[in-house]
């Protein structure tokens, strides 16, 4: 898709500068390296210039395909494509073990079925880093907000609020609309009591949560130069792109709609979006976790519902050649693993079964689709039917990829 075409070739264009000869000063080299180049679909059909252009390209999956082209332990005729996508595959992964590794086995192998028929998942895997990114970045997140599970230390808290912070700067530089997520650490309740009821603070501040949202701001401005100056105006242009970029028209049923002509169904297209690009048992199975332990899931619950809210106020799930469907997988992993645990023990193996058998059957009914060409806005309607209008991003996007695996250098 589009947002992986993009990362592999502002990633590699960041290690042709970070590696050039001879060698530049480190800040010149990334300031270069991470400018938006000027073949990208959007500059050319948009003529955009200025902030604006520099603002396009999300810079945290171009720091993995950059380390990715430059550290992957393969031989030097490898394409950078395939370089990045080791990298990528591997950081899907070890995300993957994260989330799962404390689950019984059948619930981990059934999560992990049901993870492998959403296309989002699977482009992560297989792309350059765009979605991998986002997969992990969203791990780590609810990592760092999920309650300890056993006495809280100082080093324990400490590690919790970096991966926290991490998570935040990562997917906030991955999506715009990971902005949101700043605001999670704020709205959840104190993890543990005082001893002393009568203090005016009946609960312990995690500070370190507390204060995440700030140091991931941050170490966003730290690892993306176009921010060194002009730090507000930067930051401003790059939480508004989605909104900023023009949406592509899309058939719903048979229905034309131009967002361009006001006619987009906005919030029913986005939850369109998200019933027909992921596995249906999921999404089912992460609303019973939610309705069945609602305590246990209130950082995934904030998660989803934030960046779900975001995209049906943006109208779709799929703005400014961004992919917000890899950002909603963890947390919805996570609600479905508290669905099968509150499952008696054959239940839950038979439901994890049935749910991964289900999703297969729809995707080879032609549901659950997602765009696959990159740089169109094609959506799969309820009737499996893949709408897929012409786009001359798309024609651009696929030269690029195509360079970049065919050749090595």
């Amino acid at each position: 898709m589009a947002a992986e075409v993009d990362a592999l070739e502002g990633g590699v264009r960041l290690a042709e500068s970070l590696t050039a000869t001879p060698p530049q000063p480190i800040g010149r080299a990334l300031r270069e390296g991470f400018q938006t180049f000027p073949g990208h679909p959007r500059v050319v059909m948009e003529g955009l210039s200025g902030p604006r252009r520099e603002a396009l390209v999300p810079p945290a999956p171009r720091l993995l395909v950059a380390t990715g082209v430059m550290l992957a332990p393969v031989p030097e005729s490898t394409p950078n494509g395939l370089r990045a996508s080791l990298l990528a595959a591997c950081a899907v992964v070890a995300a993957a073990v994260v989330l799962l590794a404390r689950l019984p086995l059948s619930h981990a192998a059934g999560l992990t079925g049901l993870a492998a028929c959403a296309p989002v998942v699977q482009d992560a895997l297989t792309g350059f880093g765009y979605g991998a990114l986002a997969f992990g970045a969203v791990t780590l997140v609810l990592w760092g907000l999920s309650p300890p599970t056993g006495a809280v230390t100082r080093s324990s808290g400490a590690a919790r609020s970096g991966a926290l912070a991490v998570g935040l700067a990562l997917a906030l530089g991955t999506h715009p609309f990971a902005a949101v997520l700043l605001l999670v650490p704020w709205l959840l309740p104190a993890e543990r009591p005082l001893s002393n009821v009568s203090s005016a603070f009946p609960v312990a501040l995690p500070w370190g949560r507390l204060l995440a949202p700030l140091v991931a701001l941050g170490l966003l401005v730290a690892l993306w130069p176009t921010l060194w100056s002009r730090t507000g105006a930067g930051l401003g242009l790059w939480l508004l792109e989605p909104g900023l970029a023009p949406g592509a028209p899309v058939e719903i049923l048979g229905g034309h709609f131009d967002p361009a002509e006001g006619r987009g169904p906005q919030g029913f297209t986005a939850l369109l979006q998200l019933l027909t690009a992921l596995p249906l048992p999921l999404v089912g199975l992460a609303v019973h976790g939610l309705v069945v332990a609602p305590g246990s899931l209130r950082a995934p619950a904030l998660v989803l519902a934030g960046l779900v809210l975001a995209g049906v106020l943006d109208g779709g799930f799929f703005g400014a050649r961004l992919n917000l469907l890899p950002l909603l997988v963890p947390p919805l992993l996570v609600c479905a693993a508290a669905s099968l645990a509150r499952l008696a023990p054959v239940v839950a193996r038979r439901v994890s079964g049935l749910a991964v058998a289900l999703a297969l059957a729809l995707r080879l009914a032609g549901l659950g689709l997602e765009p696959s060409v990159p740089g169109s806005e094609a959506l799969v309607a309820l009737t499996g039917d893949v709408v897929d209008p012409p786009s001359p991003a798309a024609d651009l996007a696929r030269a690029v990829a195509r360079d970049h695996l065919e050749r090595p250098d």
